[in-house]
């Protein structure tokens, strides 16, 4: 899209000549050169939309891993915290109500 510029000096060019001399191989390779980059500009177009739906999907994979990670190291420090079996009754109560809490969620 950025080489819009070019193609339209081009075919101000390619009119400035065919005005001077008539030639059809001007003409023609004119609009052949604007159908193509016109059809490149909408395969550009449709690439680009699939790229955007793409970063979107790895945005979202990359944000529920995070939180997957986040959830792990949670519950990995929970369970080291109550993994000392040292205490009283009470004590050691606790830590396994922690885990049963740990293990539902």
């Amino acid at each position: 899209m950025s080489r819009q510029h070019i193609l339209d000096n081009l075919t101000e060019r390619a009119h400035s000549l065919a005005q001077s001399s008539p030639v059809a191989k001007v003409n023609k390779f004119v609009d052949e050169a604007k159908n193509k980059y016109t059809k490149l500009c909408g395969q550009s177009k449709d690439m680009m939309e699939k790229f955007e739906v793409a970063v979107k999907d790895h945005q979202q994979y990359q944000d529920a891993y995070q939180d997957c990670h986040d959830w792990l190291n949670s519950s990995r420090e929970k369970v080291i915290a109550c993994a000392d079996t040292s205490g009283d009754r009470v004590s050691i109560q606790n830590k396994l109500e922690r885990l049963r809490v740990c293990k539902d969620t």
